[in-house]
């Protein structure tokens, strides 16, 4: 499992973001991810995420792609990337670059806020 520290809703202090594999996952890659946050009292919260529209900025956001999600903190942003796939590429072989979803806290969900297109040249992957 991976975790990752960073204060992605804006209060000073840092929140956790998990990631990791079950034995489901096969070569799907991460499986389980979330965001949990330290309460004063010594417990944990999990912070929500709320899931991706259908249609973002008038295009399907997940047209390409099939998974293989890495999530990362960044700029005081939680950010998914995804690789995109052209056709039937195999599950290694992305060459569409990379999708970016930027999600921001509206001080009660993350909400997805963004979505970059990286080109394969750009991407490093």
């Amino acid at each position: 499992m991976e975790i990752q520290y960073g204060d992605v809703d804006g209060d000073g202090q840092k929140e956790a973001l998990f990631q990791g594999y079950t034995c489901m996952a096969g070569s799907a890659g991460v499986d389980y991810s979330g965001i949990v946050k330290l309460q004063p009292g010594g417990t944990l919260v999990g912070l929500p995420i709320a899931p991706a529209p259908d249609t973002f900025k008038g295009r399907n956001p997940f047209e390409g792609l099939r998974g293989h999600v890495r999530s990362n903190f960044e700029n005081g942003r939680f950010v998914e990337t995804y690789p995109v796939y052209k056709g039937d590429e195999c599950e290694a072989c992305s060459s569409g670059g990379l999708r970016r979803f930027v999600f921001r806290w509206n001080g009660h969900e993350f909400v997805l806020d963004d979505i970059i297109n990286v080109p394969q040249d750009q991407a490093g992957n």
